[in-house]
């Protein structure tokens, strides 16, 4: 089970917890041990790779509500390139626009749980039907 899984989650899991992304193993360990205790309460009828995703979710989202997701820290070159943007009329959007934009870095950085999660599934290649 852990061999099959574990890439996939792991990268679901990171892309979760975003700027937390360090502890990314640690929660792993928990979605494992989780799965594992709670193996006699899984449906047999049903796909297991849903269930472990919705434990490897619920793990990732508890970590963050606790952590209650601190503001992104920006660099001071970064925070004067911003400034700057915004006030001497420079094209604010044209630099939204740009992949590699500090703005795109700042506002990843610092999803709420459930945008994380739609961002997470979106890029790791996980999409689930809706019921």
């Amino acid at each position: 089970m852990i061999k099959f899984y574990e890439a996939a989650l792991r990268r679901y899991v990171r892309r979760l917890l975003g700027q937390y992304g360090s502890v990314t193993d640690d929660i792993l360990q928990d979605v494992f041990i989780k799965a594992y205790v709670n193996l006699k309460d899984y449906d047999r009828d049903r796909s297991f790779g849903p269930w472990i995703y919705r434990v490897a979710h619920n793990e990732a989202i508890t970590f963050l509500r606790r952590r209650k997701a601190e503001p992104a820290m920006v660099d001071s070159e970064t925070a004067a390139v911003l400034l700057d943007q915004m006030t001497d009329g420079t094209d604010t959007l044209g630099a939204l626009e740009k992949k590699d934009s500090p703005w795109i870095q700042v506002s990843s950085a610092t999803l709420d749980p459930k945008a994380a999660s739609s961002s997470a599934m979106a890029s790791s290649g996980v999409f689930h039907p809706r019921v």
